[in-house]
């Protein structure tokens, strides 16, 4: 990961802005492990990104943000938004627009957002998981979907990544910011 000041030629216009980006074949992430159990309070993070490029059939690859159990690209366990254009990660399913999902093991539920990454404006991306019951997935403050079916709470961590599938070129993810949190039912004082 690159953290770059000063350099509005992208399009992202704050003084800086984290980019994550691919060489001709390797991944890159930022995976922060938390080693919590949601069942134990509210888990939500939030990023303002956008992607350099669109994949294509010379050029594939996969962007993932959200909570995962492992910091892969097939993550057995997670809920996240996911870019997969050609079906190549554990959502197994082909899409140009966002993907919503929530897997568990062999388990998964994924729901298409309707809304395609974008090259130029950088767009919102929050998840909100509740302790008890789903998972609420936002693009631009806008509800785009609510699973509560396979909404992993075990051990994992936050995960903004692009995971390089075929292709000699760089891509990369261009982010204004990402975070997470984490808020327990009883607070520690």
């Amino acid at each position: 990961t690159i953290l770059s000041t000063n350099d509005s030629s992208n399009g992202m216009s704050d003084v800086a802005r984290l980019r994550v980006i691919t060489s001709a074949s390797s991944t890159s992430k930022i995976y922060q492990t938390t080693n919590s159990e949601i069942t134990l309070g509210k888990y939500s993070c939030t990023t303002l990104l956008r992607l350099r490029n669109i994949a294509s059939t010379t050029e594939k690859y996969n962007v993932i943000f959200g909570r995962v159990a492992d910091n892969n690209s097939s993550s057995t366990d997670g809920v996240y938004f996911i870019y997969d254009r050609y079906g190549n990660a554990s959502s197994g399913v082909a899409s140009d627009n966002w993907l919503c999902v929530c897997k568990i093991g062999a388990s998964i539920t994924t729901v298409n957002s309707g809304i395609i990454p974008t090259t130029t404006t950088p767009q919102k991306l929050s998840i909100d998981i509740n302790s008890s019951t789903d998972a609420k997935f936002f693009i631009n403050n806008v509800l785009v979907a609510t699973i509560s079916t396979n909404v992993f709470r075990g051990l994992g961590g936050f995960n903004l990544g692009i995971y390089k599938i075929l292709g000699t070129g760089t891509d990369d993810v261009l982010s204004d910011y990402a975070y997470y949190s984490y808020e327990l039912n009883t607070p520690r004082i």
